[in-house]
């Protein structure tokens, strides 16, 4: 996952990670922020998703498969794609906690 603010309409991606907007705070130091000489909150920091691991997961799983012919294949693809949308349940699952929460 990763954390952003908002100027205008381009976002800045934040270098920390944090699983709330609390802890967030407790990790850079306090509730407010200076980003390229900008002033923030916590409360303007939002989450969203780092990539897509679904995809990611079938082309590895597929790839893997290929030791075993067409079936392997197939098979490898459909259990890494199982494994990347399972891990991408899981990311949007955190970001919707990060952006629920507030200080």
């Amino acid at each position: 996952m990763k954390l952003y603010v908002k100027n205008g309409n381009q976002k800045i991606y934040l270098r920390y990670t944090a699983p709330s907007r609390n802890e967030l705070a407790q990790r850079i130091g306090g509730y407010y922020f200076t980003l390229n000489g900008l002033n923030y909150n916590v409360n303007q920091v939002f989450a969203e998703k780092e990539s897509s691991n679904t995809v990611a997961g079938g082309v590895i799983g597929g790839a893997i498969g290929l030791f075993g012919g067409p079936i392997g294949f197939l098979a490898g693809a459909l259990v890494g794609g199982l494994i990347g949308n399972s891990s991408e349940s899981k990311e949007e699952q955190e970001v919707n906690y990060f952006n629920r929460s507030r200080l």
